[in-house]
């Protein structure tokens, strides 16, 4: 995984944790944003350019909310086809009341193969 790539997913990573946590506030918003608009990574294979493309989807997706505090994962379709799915806060306290092994693996992956999370490999052979 290029540096950028890494740089791109920890920005995903740091979006998804503050709307776990709270909505996002317009500062909070506007850094995230800046953020993302100085990363234009290239990726060095057609793979690596889709997980890219993938992980930008969905940072500007948690940013296009911000009040609501949905985040977003994406679920890839086994036609390789993707759809972003918002997670609400409402399903996110559910999760930490009745089912914290779910909220664990939704909170650790962007990535979801017919509604199952999984890792960054996996999406990859997927996309």
């Amino acid at each position: 995984m290029s540096n950028d790539l890494a740089n791109l997913k920890t920005l995903y990573t740091a979006t998804k944790n503050t709307l776990l946590d709270h909505p996002l506030s317009a500062t909070e918003r506007s850094t995230f944003q800046t953020q993302l608009t100085a990363l234009t990574p290239l990726g060095q294979t057609k793979q690596e350019t889709a997980l890219i493309d993938a992980y930008r989807e969905l940072v500007a997706a948690n940013l296009s909310f911000p009040i609501h505090g949905l985040f977003y994962l994406m679920n890839i379709n086994a036609d390789h086809t993707t759809i972003v799915l918002p997670v609400a806060p409402q399903q996110v306290q559910e999760w930490r009341v009745n089912d914290r092994h779910l909220l664990s693996l939704f909170a650790q992956n962007a990535f979801l193969f017919k509604g199952l999370p999984v890792d960054d490999t996996v999406a990859v052979a997927l996309l």
